[in-house]
């Protein structure tokens, strides 16, 4: 009879920001005032995923109430049977619990703004 054991995987602890490294990575971002630089920010601010905040759009940020809706996510994966090597698939979270509102820190609701207006053309 066939035993098999998992191999053990080493638990990853991610690195925090010290503060100065967070005030200094913001000075950098903030200015440029570009789509990525700014979802840096909202995603160091809020903790939100790369691919809930890369399918984020403006009518699941709630100004008036300084709140993201998060209620899908992208991924790309591969595509085997197009041309293209990868797809974009837009679907809801993983799990219920992904599905929440988020609070905007008051001092980026400016920033909203200004991007909103920057998108409105």
């Amino acid at each position: 009879q066939l035993q098999f054991t998992h191999p053990k995987t080493a638990k990853i602890h991610p690195e925090i920001l010290s503060r100065s490294d967070e005030e200094i990575l913001v000075s950098h971002l903030l200015p440029k005032q570009n789509p990525m630089s700014f979802g840096v920010i909202i995603s160091l601010y809020t903790g939100m995923r790369i691919g809930e905040l890369c399918a984020l759009r403006w009518n699941d940020i709630n100004l008036k109430e300084q709140t993201i809706r998060i209620n899908k996510t992208i991924q790309r994966i591969p595509d085997n049977a197009g041309e293209a090597k990868t797809k974009i698939l837009i679907s809801t979270p993983k799990t219920p619990s992904s599905i929440r509102e988020i609070p905007i820190p008051s001092f980026l609701i400016i920033y909203f703004k200004t991007y909103r207006q920057m998108a409105i053309g």
